[in-house]
């Protein structure tokens, strides 16, 4: 289904139609007060002279009262809109984050993506509520509008006309700035997310470390003041731009305000009018410019609100990625990639004709030199990317993987392990890990399962070393019941003594399960039962740990270059 406005409005309406019908009765009301309130001033000067004291008196209170209500507006406005972000931000950051968690990871390689992304958060967090606002605000507008029109044309047309022309003419204005405005924001887009890539480097602990040790602070910080000079640059070339523009404008505002009291003046002069309708006309020429001036006003920044609503919609309407690849229920017992091709664009395969068949239990090594293919295999076999041509064949198995740049989440450590699978047995898994030596730093602890990660979240919040953060992320995917586990360099935070203790202490809980090691340690292929080598996006051998050690090849080689480290 395409999405687009019509859906964003059913959506936030959807279950308070008669708030809203009752609401546009409240705006318009509100609109008519406006002007019902310059006719009764009218009326008041009109009978100060007048034996009519009761009148006088009624009138009085009726200004009164209409003020009173008017009084209301901004707060029933306030409340109003308060409802509305509620409203859309339950609806629709679900929706965003549903939609952002189905998309391709591929796209997160796309700045443009990104900013659309950051775009559609501000959609969701303000402008979409700002957007409806403005829309009640305009029936206001629109009613203080029709309403103050006919009272003007019933005095005399000339006087609308002239209020029309001053109206037209600071609103042209008004347009073109909006417009510009839009441009230059968009424009300065990609600027602002690098500002805000370059303070993240300077702010966040995870680069302090390396920041310091190269005394890369100065540098980070020059390059972030030569974004933000330019930046700086443009807004305050824009600003002097439309800060000249409207210094013209308002004197010419101000010599038409001066020919307009003039006008009323030669009426009243020649008895054309009286002194009521006077002052009535000039209250009605400035309620008029203001009113038209925040009609235009709210439409442009309702078209400002609509560049960020458009990126909401445009990723909305993204092409989803099915997540995992389903087969035939009769296929159980293996995994089958046949003549699998990947790549960005035609031109750049990072995979080549992949054929590869994995049996139900077996463990298999991914090997290879970086940017051979393994890891974008890995993510196809998982499902996370679709080929770009051939078919992939797998039962309806289970999956789990650690990758290599594995989640940490600042949670409790029974969350950062749970996660998305809180209907695991508890109990279960504190005996199994208690019983694990590789896991026992966990009972460690202050809290055990419960202790708060994260020092820079939680005032008690821990920090783990990274051979910890990887053991619980192999948790995570060790209490999954998975048939299919994905390693991808899964030891690769820990040292040789625990890389080698932690897969014993796990390779019995590994016997019956279909087991992917992508690793650069040729040590771990040991545990595999068919090691593949991956060479430019081409597997170009396979075999068992002994044939290819024993054959001239190249995880022979991968092999004794390794071997040389420990000679």
């Amino acid at each position: 289904m395409e999405i687009g406005y019509k859906w964003i409005i059913k959506k936030i309406i959807k279950g308070n139609i008669l708030a809203f019908l009752g609401m546009i009765f409240i705006f318009f009301a509100i609109g008519i007060l406006q002007s019902g309130s310059i006719l009764i001033v009218q009326k008041i000067m009109r009978q100060i002279n007048s034996p009519k004291e009761a009148l006088v008196i009624i009138l009085i209170i009726a200004f009164i009262v209409i003020q009173l209500l008017r009084s209301f507006e901004h707060f029933i406005s306030e409340n109003w809109e308060l409802f509305i972000q509620k409203k859309v931000f339950r609806v629709f950051y679900h929706e965003l984050c549903g939609k952002i968690h189905n998309i391709s990871i591929l796209k997160f390689d796309s700045a443009q993506f990104l900013v659309d992304v950051e775009r559609s958060r501000k959609a969701v967090d303000n402008k979409i509520a700002d957007f409806i606002g403005q829309i009640f605000s305009l029936i206001a507008i629109i009613s203080t509008m029709i309403s103050l029109c006919a009272i003007l044309v019933k005095i005399d047309k000339k006087f609308f006309a002239y209020f029309l022309i001053m109206s037209i003419f600071q609103n042209i204005v008004l347009i073109f700035n909006s417009k510009d405005t839009i441009r230059f924001l968009k424009k300065q887009d990609k600027k602002w997310h690098k500002e805000y890539y370059y303070k993240d480097l300077l702010e966040n602990r995870e680069y302090a470390k390396e920041i310091r040790n190269y005394n890369g602070y100065d540098w980070i910080v020059e390059k972030r003041m030569e974004n933000y000079d330019q930046i700086a640059k443009e807004h305050l070339g824009f600003s002097k731009r439309w800060s000249a523009i409207n210094i013209i404008t308002g004197i010419l505002m101000y010599l038409l305000e001066g020919g307009m009291f003039l006008f009323v003046f030669i009426y009243l002069k020649k008895g054309n009018i009286t002194s009521d309708v006077a002052i009535m006309l000039i209250q009605a020429q400035i309620l008029f410019c203001t009113t038209v001036f925040a009609c235009v006003e709210y439409v442009m920044n309702a078209k400002e609100d609509f560049s960020y609503i458009d990126s909401f919609i445009k990723i909305m309407n993204t092409k989803e990625q099915k997540v995992n690849v389903d087969a035939p229920e009769h296929i159980t017992d293996k995994l089958e990639l046949k003549n699998i091709f990947f790549g960005y664009d035609e031109k750049n395969l990072v995979l080549k004709n992949i054929n590869l068949c994995i049996k139900k239990g077996e463990k298999v090594a991914l090997v290879g030199e970086n940017g051979s293919g393994k890891s974008t295999l890995a993510k196809i076999i998982m499902g996370l990317l679709l080929p770009t041509k051939g078919e992939i064949s797998i039962g309806k198995w289970e999956k789990a993987a650690i990758f290599q740049d594995f989640g940490r989440f600042y949670l409790k450590v029974k969350e950062n392990i749970f996660i998305g699978n809180l209907s695991a047995d508890i109990d279960e898994f504190e005996d199994f890990y208690k019983n694990k030596k590789e896991f026992q730093f966990i009972e460690n602890l202050p809290n055990g399962l419960d202790s708060l990660l994260g020092p820079e979240i939680y005032e008690n919040g821990l920090e783990l070393s990274g051979g910890q953060w990887q053991k619980i992320a192999l948790l995570r995917a060790l209490i999954r019941n998975a048939e299919i586990i994905l390693f991808d360099e899964p030891t690769s935070a820990m040292d040789p003594v625990a890389e080698r203790e932690c897969f014993k202490e796990i390779e019995e809980l590994l016997k019956d399960k279909t087991v992917i090691i992508i690793t650069h340690r040729i040590g771990l292929t040991k545990f595999a039962d068919k090691i593949v080598t991956l060479q430019n996006g081409q597997i170009v051998e396979e075999g068992t740990y002994k044939e290819l050690l024993n054959n001239t090849s190249i995880f022979q080689k991968y092999y004794m270059e390794q071997s040389k480290w420990y000679k």
